[in-house]
């Protein structure tokens, strides 16, 4: 087991002070056509029902994939065909080309880690010439700079996760740029709305981003969680049956709380934007400085704002455990659907993911920053940590 970490992943309400320089941003999930969903995954299974996709069609799925983008598949009668991957998660018509079918309907393609898929107009053209619905999945790339590739522009249909940016507890978008949206979303009911905001609330408290809750934490006195030995932690790892909760979650098919839309439109864009490229930046400086850990991509292009950084371990078992234990917020998809694609299973591994999220103060970024890097140096993960270690 190991505590729980203190360092929010995703934005939270009451802090905006993280330096960066600033870039002008647009995005497609800004413009008056976009329709707000509770998540991802709702957008998702939003697009494949005005897609007319059901029983006995498919979907193309990439292998390596958040579970939230098999969800809305399964959700809509369809069956998922997993598409293999390459070692950079790029995908290009020829992979597609393979699985083509006279049932495939539709064909989910990510922009993994904000970084854009360089054959996308090529896949639409593709999609077109075989009556393919290509639904852009933008979770990872909510903003595009001015004059470069705008997300969410390319695709029948276009997705992001609005939570991934902005504080609140739920969010996702949709547009469409073929066609219209049959937009029949209900309003979030009052519950949902003061759901919404109490759970905005608690979560800010929780990571001390509110005055009340702003203090000093030591790991020996935070809420342990996760796998109690190796055995449960290896089993964690491997493909789960998706519970009766989280295709709730997926299937809720109501608009996002006036909470949520209200946090998206108030950010200041441009310096939210700056201080994940800064951040981003920052973790890629460090990874130089670590061994046995690798940037999973080079450089930031000059109009990318992502959402988080993307880093490869060598030995992922010791090192992520190593960095759960320290503390370290850090995520990985490992919960992946059996498929024959051995470099997803290998990257579900190895792939992990770190914030670059706005609302964590420069101070507690680089403290997040400092502990990974001394839970790597270190191998913290066996030797239990210290117990005056401060996590707050």
């Amino acid at each position: 087991m190991h505590p729980r970490s203190s360092y929010p992943m995703l934005p939270v309400i009451g802090r905006r002070d993280g330096a960066g320089i600033a870039i002008e941003v647009e995005s497609r999930f800004l413009q008056p056509d976009a329709v707000y969903t509770p998540s991802g995954a709702a957008a998702i299974l939003f697009a494949l029902r005005c897609a007319a996709v059901g029983a006995g069609d498919q979907v193309l799925v990439p292998a390596y994939h958040c579970p939230t983008m098999v969800w809305p598949v399964q959700l809509a009668g369809a069956t998922p065909i997993f598409v293999p991957m390459r070692d950079d998660l790029v995908i290009g018509v020829q992979q597609l080309r393979a699985l083509r079918g006279e049932r495939v309907r539709a064909l989910l393609v990510p922009h993994y880690f904000a970084l854009a898929q360089p054959e996308l107009g090529e896949i639409r053209r593709w999609c077109d010439q075989h009556g393919i619905v290509l639904v852009e999945d933008c979770a990872h790339m909510f903003y595009g700079g001015r004059e470069g590739h705008l997300p969410g522009a390319t695709g029948h249909f276009a997705i992001a996760s609005t939570r991934k940016f902005f504080a609140g507890t739920e969010g996702g978008a949709i547009v469409a740029n073929a066609g219209e949206l049959r937009h029949s979303l209900a309003r979030a009911s009052l519950r949902d709305e003061l759901r919404d905001v109490l759970g905005t609330i608690r979560f800010a408290r929780e990571y001390g981003a509110l005055p009340r809750r702003a203090r000093r934490v030591a790991l020996r006195s935070t809420r342990l969680e996760g796998a109690r030995d190796a055995q449960s932690a290896a089993r964690e790892a491997l493909p789960a049956a998706t519970s009766p909760a989280e295709l709730r979650s997926a299937r809720c098919e109501r608009q996002a709380t006036r909470l949520t839309q209200w946090l998206l439109r108030r950010e200041p864009h441009a310096i939210a934007a700056a201080i994940r490229r800064a951040r981003w930046m920052r973790w890629r400086e460090l990874i130089d400085c670590v061994e046995d850990v690798d940037p999973f991509d080079d450089s930031l292009p000059a109009h990318t704002v992502p959402y988080v950084f993307a880093a490869r371990l060598r030995d992922p078992l010791r090192q992520f455990a190593a960095l759960k234990y320290a503390g370290v917020q850090v995520w990985r998809w490992d919960r992946l659907a059996v498929s024959d694609c051995a470099t997803s299973r290998r990257l579900g591994l190895e792939l992990i993911q770190l914030p670059c999220q706005q609302s964590l103060p420069d101070e507690r970024f680089e403290q997040l920053v400092q502990g990974f890097r001394d839970a790597l140096a270190t191998g913290a993960g066996g030797a239990r940590g210290s117990e005056g270690a401060v996590l707050r």
